[in-house]
């Protein structure tokens, strides 16, 4: 997985295609992605279940709004909950 940052800041006070700074940063990267699901009857029908997904990169690049020009680990992880109806 790639993540890319980028900021770009109007030179005019609009947004236009001419900008004073353009700044961007990037890396490379990988995620994980777990899913249970559990089946509320017999036939399997009704179910609910929960999702994590955790995502690491290593970035770097040019300083974006409060990340220094460092090379930094970005990583965060996502809890979803699901119900689902099959037939």
């Amino acid at each position: 997985m790639y993540l890319h940052y980028s900021e770009t800041a109007p030179s005019n006070g609009y947004y236009s295609n001419n900008c004073y700074t353009c700044t961007s940063r990037g890396g490379w990267g990988g995620y994980g992605l777990a899913n249970v699901s559990y089946f509320l009857d017999e036939n399997h029908n009704f179910r609910v279940g929960t999702t994590l997904q955790y995502v690491s990169a290593s970035t770097n690049g040019q300083a974006v709004g409060n990340v220094p020009a460092l090379a930094t680990t970005d990583h965060w992880m996502t809890l979803s909950f699901g119900f689902g109806l099959s037939f």
